[in-house]
């Protein structure tokens, strides 16, 4: 009788809280923060591929490309957002179990990789005002010091990878203060973006991969 009362509730219980869920997967939030560092590798790609002589129907094409990415980063990390809230949320109600509590560094991840929906639909939208404005040349120039800057960044997440060691100060993508034209703080403020993105996605996913669950 008793065996069969501490059966029904155990089925009661995987019921409730779904395989793989126990004490909150961290496992959404990473999916969260990979799709976030794929699309910083496309946006960069994408850059770098780009010709400086492309013409205006091209230019179109190319500003029509990284406003499309913007919006699907916003709308897909949103509601991938919304689903690993969920989850911890659900998990969260089960605290007096304390097989199933949830890691308390897992919130402030999911508050961090939250931020960083918006860091990360900015940068292409970001791209894409450079890309249509007096700027588009100065980011294009094959033999420019912003494409070298974007080679490094490209490089760096391809082999480096988002497991890798943190970016350290000497590892900045930025302009140097001695290169300077008129148009460059948008270019300037694009390198900084990713770059600090880059870095927390980073950390974010050694945080991620030390929560217990």
């Amino acid at each position: 009788m008793i065996a069969n009362l501490v059966g029904i509730a155990m089925a009661v219980l995987l019921a409730v809280v779904p395989p793989g869920n126990y004490g909150g997967d961290p496992g959404h939030t990473r999916k969260i923060n990979s799709f976030h560092w794929q699309s910083v590798q496309t946006v960069v790609d994408f850059l770098v591929s780009c010709d400086a002589t492309s013409g205006e129907a091209e230019v179109a094409k190319h500003i029509k490309t990284l406003n499309s990415l913007s919006n699907k980063i916003l709308q897909k990390s949103t509601n991938m957002q919304g689903l690993a809230v969920d989850f911890a949320k659900d998990a969260a109600r089960l605290h007096n179990f304390p097989y199933l509590q949830v890691d308390p560094k897992l919130k402030g991840e999911i508050a961090k990789v939250t931020r960083d929906i918006y860091v990360a639909r900015f940068i292409p939208h970001l791209a894409a005002q450079i890309m249509g404005s007096e700027s588009r040349m100065l980011l294009l120039d094959k033999n420019g010091l912003v494409q070298q800057r974007l080679e490094e960044i490209r490089l760096n997440t391809l082999y480096d990878g988002i497991a890798g060691k943190a970016l350290e100060n000497k590892d900045s993508f930025r302009l140097p203060s001695s290169y300077s034209p008129d148009n460059s703080d948008d270019i300037d403020l694009l390198l900084l973006c990713i770059q600090w993105l880059v870095t927390e996605m980073k950390d974010h996913e050694r945080t991620l991969q030390e929560i217990k669950y």
